[in-house]
């Protein structure tokens, strides 16, 4: 079980000459009407990984909402449904956006339209780099969940209990006895990673698995999940081993929210106490 942090995989340093480009891209995909604020922490999380680039591609709709979460990212607007997300006929310039970018998170804040989801199914399915898949693209994938086995790239799927338990037809109360076993089995369905968080996060790949027992109940709150598969989505593109990503991801989130916890904290500072920690990790790597 991985909980001191000299068992964390070592994050990337930049040498002297990098630029923006060089320190990773990554493209958030996701936000509905009424639901900005998931894609956004997304993108807080990617930013938090020290990735150089982020955008968030949302429903042209709520851009402008999403535009002003933080100075970093960038948005991009793109055709919406009736109801105020993702639609299908956005699918050429969300792929064309991904041509620019070295990683992808895709889920937070998507909502559950039937367009939507089959324009989630269809990314997870078709995007040639590395993509985490989170929130409500969870959702969609779990109605097909062969989509992973026809995937073009790496795929990192992040569910919590229950959204394990809906892509693997069974229930939430079994993946709760075996939650290692639930991320070993999300693997052999098509996942390059698994990780099934709970108070103890378990992360399987075909030959390689652990446990994460870091963090406190500070991050029970909406909108953890979402920092985390940004963080894990910039970790990717700055080209970590995907099972290292998704450890390191796991271990500076939770850890990050228990030295937060001891301080005092509450959650509205978390973001930026996750950033001082990748920031100090990303330091100190050999």
């Amino acid at each position: 079980m991985t909980s001191l942090s000299s068992s964390i995989p070592a994050l990337p340093t930049l040498p002297p000459d990098a630029d923006k480009w060089s320190a990773g891209r990554v493209l958030v995909i996701g936000g509905s009407r009424g639901m900005s604020g998931a894609v956004r922490l997304a993108g807080i999380g990617a930013c938090a990984s020290g990735a150089g680039l982020v955008t968030l591609a949302v429903p042209e709709p709520i851009r402008a909402e999403c535009a002003t979460a933080r100075l970093r990212e960038m948005t991009c607007g793109v055709r919406a449904t009736h109801t105020g997300g993702l639609a299908y006929v956005a699918s050429a310039a969300l792929r064309a956006a991904a041509a620019s970018a070295d990683a992808v998170v895709i889920g937070s804040g998507a909502g559950r339209h039937p367009d939507t989801r089959d324009l989630l199914r269809h990314l997870v399915a078709v995007l040639p780099i590395p993509v985490v898949v989170d929130a409500d693209a969870l959702f969609a994938v779990a109605e097909d969940v062969s989509v992973l086995e026809r995937a073009a790239g790496v795929r990192v799927l992040t569910p919590h209990r229950a959204e394990a338990a809906r892509l693997l037809g069974t229930t939430p109360d079994s993946v709760a006895i075996r939650p290692a076993d639930a991320a070993v089995d999300l693997v052999a369905r098509g996942a390059t990673i698994a990780v099934v968080k709970g108070p103890t996060t378990h992360v399987a790949a075909a030959t390689r698995r652990t446990s994460v027992a870091e963090g406190s109940n500070l991050l029970a709150t909406g909108g953890a999940g979402d920092i985390l598969a940004g963080l894990l989505g910039g970790f990717l593109a700055a080209g970590m081993d995907p099972f290292d990503a998704a450890v390191a991801a796991v271990a500076h989130h939770g850890a990050a929210a228990t030295e937060l916890a001891r301080a005092g904290g509450v959650f509205d500072g978390f973001p930026d106490a996750l950033a001082r920690r990748v920031a100090v990790a990303r330091r100190s790597a050999p």
